[in-house]
């Protein structure tokens, strides 16, 4: 019996270290920094929690914000409403359903928000706050972050070309490339010739169609063969870019990466992305090249990303200049930021204890774990964005807190990865009038490599299930044979 025992515990013990080491796998995949995945498990959850528009001054537009519990276990009632220093959009915003019920979990609701931009605004970018609340204070908040930018449109046309084939036509083009075409004028109209001679009474001879002329009184719609429609011309692509260096880039140590936002503007050209080249070096107070990277994105109006490079350890103290261009067929634009190379810098009153980034997979919802910590006696007021790369949903997020004097503060942001592959975020933190910026990996994988971790185990179990049955089948046979010994040997006495 002690044999018999100790196999079957041997099993037991067996089966329960590799599924404690699957949750152990499970978990190193989920985390880069040896950290564990978390996902909120309580109170109110919104997405997204930032919505960027763009719009035309007197047009609208609408979105909705989806509102459920985690682990609720009776309905609620939730309430949305706005808040904007500047009045604006404040005054613009309005919602469908300001007060909704969320059944319970998993079950959702959403709130619908209308954006109206009067006519007349100017242009510019307006931000504000959604918050949306529970009748139950215990089940927290959502905050979500409004940024509109606002673009008159301001058309300028060519001159009207001569009347071919019935029809004129001339090229408009916004000089403010908002990338709208609302108030944009008509770039074709239909015209008349006066036919030779004077018409009929001067000696106009009847029009033929399918002579390969267009004739006075021929047009595309009556002879499409002699008169073919007239395509408008494409509009010149136009490229504009700009560098900024980021908060906490503005002076740095020899051998530190340096971070800078470059914003595209691409108007005119190909409808829809465009590939375009972007090239981007560090240059010395010599003029010298130290570092460099060259990369093809694809810009459809707007496009803003962060990039880094880094200074070479030991380079000279001074000014350096972070540079870009960008480059389609031979349209070409520049743009430049200086920064310093420093011998010390002050220490920081804020620190990142910890970047906790799971390993994720295309499709799912992933959270980002940030631990801040206040390294004074004195309370601060902290600013954290985090920026996603193109192919995430949001690619934005901010977020507000107070830190206490030493304390730690945790944020947490969601993000849901569209495409797989290895990408790097970027982490800005904003507070007192200085930044800081880090940038962080992220590794996407396709959702068929979830579901085959899983398929492995449960395979790998149910070996270990029938491997500890067929002992378990061996050890009886062999009781049972041991017991018939025992019989027979009984009655040979």
């Amino acid at each position: 019996m002690i044999k018999y025992y100790s196999i079957n515990h041997l099993f037991l013990i067996l089966i329960f270290f590799i599924l404690l080491s699957s949750i152990a796998l499970s978990g190193s995949l989920y985390s880069s920094t040896n950290s564990y995945y978390i996902t909120p498990d309580y109170g109110l959850q919104c997405s997204p929690i930032s919505i960027t528009r763009t719009i035309q001054a007197g047009q609208s537009n609408s979105t909705n914000i989806t509102v459920w519990e985690a682990n609720q276990s009776y309905d609620q009632t939730y309430y949305a409403n706005f808040s904007s220093s500047s009045g604006a959009p404040g005054n613009w915003t309005n919602f469908t359903n300001d007060s909704i019920l969320v059944p319970n979990y998993p079950i959702t609701n959403y709130i619908t928000v209308n954006i109206s931009v009067p006519s007349g605004t100017t242009t510019g970018i307006y931000n504000g706050t959604i918050f949306v609340n529970s009748s139950d204070p215990s089940r927290g908040n959502c905050t979500i972050a409004l940024n509109v930018t606002v673009c008159v449109e301001n058309w300028s046309c060519t001159d009207w070309s001569a009347c071919v084939g019935s029809v004129q036509t001339r090229t408009c083009t916004d000089l403010n490339e908002c990338g709208t075409e609302v108030n944009k004028p008509s770039e074709s109209q239909s015209c008349a010739v006066t036919p030779p001679g004077g018409g009929p009474v001067g000696g106009w001879i009847t029009p033929i169609c399918g002579n390969d002329v267009c004739e006075w009184g021929e047009s595309s719609e009556n002879c499409p063969e002699d008169c073919p429609p007239s395509i408008s011309p494409e509009a010149p692509i136009v490229l504009d870019i700009d560098i900024g260096i980021e908060s906490g880039s503005e002076q740095v140590l020899a051998g530190q990466r340096v971070y800078a936002t470059i914003n595209l503007q691409k108007a005119g050209g190909p409808t829809g992305p465009t590939d375009v080249n972007l090239t981007y070096l560090i240059r010395d107070p010599e003029g010298r090249t130290i570092d460099y990277k060259k990369t093809t994105i694809a810009v459809e109006t707007i496009r803003r990303d962060i990039y880094f490079l880094s200074v070479t350890p030991g380079s000279s103290l001074g000014v350096y200049n972070f540079e870009a261009s960008v480059a389609y067929n031979d349209i070409i634009d520049t743009s430049s930021a200086t920064f310093q190379v420093v011998a010390e810098i002050p220490k920081a009153l804020i620190v990142i204890k910890s970047i906790d980034v799971p390993l994720m997979f295309e499709g799912d919802r992933n959270s980002i774990i940030i631990v801040l910590e206040n390294q004074i006696e004195n309370s601060l007021n902290v600013n954290v964005s985090i920026f996603f790369p193109e192919k995430f949903e949001p690619k934005e997020v901010n977020k507000s807190a107070v830190i206490g004097a030493l304390s730690e503060e945790v944020f947490i942001f969601i993000a849901t990865p569209m495409v797989s592959g290895s990408f790097n975020g970027f982490i800005l933190i904003k507070y007192d009038g200085r930044g800081l910026t880090r940038d962080f990996p992220i590794n996407v994988y396709p959702s068929i490599v979830k579901w085959g971790w899983i398929v492995i185990i449960v395979l790998l179990i149910i070996i270990l299930i029938v491997v500890y049955r067929r002992k378990r089948i061996k050890h009886y046979h062999e009781l049972t044979l041991r017991r018939l010994r025992v019989l027979r040997r009984r009655r040979r006495r």
